[in-house]
């Protein structure tokens, strides 16, 4: 209990640098818009890119909370005498705390931003609007997603080291820009390898309704849950 009450205790700051990261973010996305209209765009409307950003901060600073990256916190947690099963109950609530508190945040800003544009552009559109994220329904589902993603990715760190979560990285990086490009070439009519790809995607996910690709995100996260626990449970930590 003495372990635990000291990793509690280091992880309060956490969240404070989880907020420096999502002003930073929100400061530089408005900035990008002001400049925008102002030199580029010619059309009467705006684009909430501050929370946009916003949110992304959030996604860097619940990888890095404190300066230490998840295996960094569970080196710590073990050195400090916490077992790795109160480490596995800990965790999560830290980081359902903090994906809590930073999207309320988030929640603020985007407020304020969109008071700030209605004042400077009082006749223009919004092309990203955020309301829709913003239910609390979805922010029950990220805010899961996030505290397992976050456990997922720990323990890849830990078994894997950088190599291992990095070639992940990338491997998710490439299919989040080549998919699309891929159903986009398909509904243009490409004759490539790469838009019959997209026409492979584009016809299996129209042919799965809405109901059942909810069940496979499911199953996803609470695989990746299991997986994480059973990765942690006894993985070496090499101090």
């Amino acid at each position: 209990m003495t372990a635990m009450k000291k990793y509690l205790r280091l992880a309060r700051t956490d969240i404070l640098y989880m907020l420096v990261w999502q002003v930073g973010f929100y400061l530089f996305g408005m900035a990008m818009v002001l400049i925008i209209n102002r030199f580029v765009n010619d059309d009467p409307d705006y684009a909430c890119m501050g929370s946009l950003f916003a949110l992304i901060g959030a996604i860097v600073g619940l990888m890095v909370r404190g300066n230490n990256t998840g295996h960094v916190r569970l080196r710590l947690a073990v050195t400090m005498g916490m077992t790795r099963r109160s480490f596995l109950i800990c965790e999560p609530l830290i980081t359902a705390v903090d994906v809590a508190l930073a999207l309320v945040f988030a929640r603020v800003l985007y407020g304020l931003e969109l008071a700030l544009y209605q004042w400077l552009y009082p006749d223009f559109e919004n092309q990203i609007a955020l309301d829709m994220f913003f239910r609390w329904q979805v922010l029950v589902i990220v805010g899961i997603c996030a505290v397992v993603a976050s456990l997922f990715f720990t323990m890849l760190l830990q078994r894997g080291g950088m190599k291992g979560f990095g070639v992940l990285w990338l491997v998710l990086c490439a299919a989040c820009m080549v998919l699309p490009q891929a159903v986009s070439a398909y509904r243009d009519g490409a004759g490539s390898i790469l838009a019959a790809i997209g026409g492979w995607i584009y016809h299996v996910v129209a042919a799965v309704p809405p109901a059942a690709w909810g069940a496979v995100g499911a199953a996803v996260v609470l695989a990746m849950a299991v997986a994480s626990v059973l990765g942690l449970r006894r993985v070496e930590v090499r101090m």
